[in-house]
């Protein structure tokens, strides 16, 4: 498939819905949508759906995707914001359930929003609960508005091979709670690597504090596995109107039985974390269960955390060996 894709519009895959395969697509997508609206006065029969893949959405296999990502999105709007439970969003440019080998694209303001107080948007650009080998470019500017959010650029319950890009400016400015300003990993999902800087990325919440506005992982959340992050952290941060805002670069949080019990991993950390900024883990908060570079060959009794960085963060606790 080669061409360009603008201004198209429906409730699931603006431009593309795939179900069977495709080879390659080798495109440019632009300003398409999928979007929803109700109010409490009408008798909506998709009420609490799923709305996804502002450009793509990919249930199939797709081989290559190449081409750049620009201000796609999934929207839903009530004309009173408190009304009924959800209109899940997931993927302002990709959703992907099936598999897609290589992907080798800029994504840049791609959104998921709502005026809603409940829904859940997973990935402001991507959403992957499938497989992705390959994944390549620049993550700039893409968002999660309203509800809670997760992922301003990438949210990810499935398998991420080689993620190869920078993110740049991405966030989550939630009415309710915000999870990775860039990346969101959740638990049993798997990203082999990560090779990138990660510059002024944020997770917000914007709500009162009477509401649960928990803000955490300025750039990356994680409650599943990731193996090798290679990248600085630069000026990532929180933002919330309550205490609970942790981890400004990276949150590994796990949780015990009671909590679905499940223990984040992170491999290798290299890279600097310079000038990120939260209430505790200026750069890295790890807690919860949760397991950050323990070496495999470490005798047993022993834990030796080898995360290379230089210590310039506010609230930052030093790398240590015990």
């Amino acid at each position: 498939i080669d061409g360009y894709f603008k201004f198209n519009s429906a409730q699931q895959g603006g431009a593309i819905y795939n179900k069977t395969e495709i080879g390659d697509i080798t495109a440019s997508f632009g300003g398409n949508r999928v979007s929803v609206s109700s109010s409490p006065s009408r008798n909506d029969g998709d009420f609490g759906s799923v709305y996804s893949g502002g450009a793509i959405n990919n249930i199939g296999s797709i081989n290559t995707i190449v081409g750049d990502f620009v201000s796609n999105r999934a929207a839903a709007t009530a004309s009173d914001p408190t009304y009924g439970t959800a209109y899940d969003l997931y993927g302002g440019a990709i959703y992907n359930s099936g598999t897609i080998n290589t992907i080798k694209s800029n994504f840049v303001s791609n959104y998921l929003s709502t005026n809603m107080f409940i829904p859940d948007l997973y990935g402001g650009a991507l959403y992957n609960k499938g497989s992705i080998t390959n994944l390549e470019g620049n993550f700039v500017g893409n968002r999660n508005e309203g509800g809670y959010a997760y992922g301003g650029a990438i949210s990810n319950d499935g398998t991420l091979d080689s993620i190869n890009a920078h993110f740049i400016g991405n966030y989550n400015s939630a009415i309710r709670e915000a999870y990775g300003g860039a990346i969101y990993n959740n638990k049993d999902a798997v990203i082999n690597a990560i090779t990138g800087d990660f510059i002024g990325n944020y997770s917000e919440s914007t709500g009162p504090e009477s509401y649960s506005t928990d803000a955490h992982g300025g750039a990356i959340y994680n409650k599943g596995t990731i193996n090798y992050i290679t990248g600085d952290f630069i000026g990532n941060y929180i933002r919330t109107n309550c205490d609970e805002k942790y981890g400004a670069a990276i949150a590994n949080v796990g949780w015990g039985a009671g909590g679905g019990n499940y223990t984040p991993y992170i491999g290798t950390i290299t890279g600097d974390f310079i000038g990120n900024s939260a209430n505790q883990g200026g750069a890295i908060y790890n807690a919860h269960n949760a397991t950050i570079n323990i070496a495999a060959n470490t005798p047993a009794g022993t834990y030796e955390f080898k995360i290379t960085a230089r210590d310039t963060n506010s609230g930052a606790t030093k790398t240590a060996t015990s």
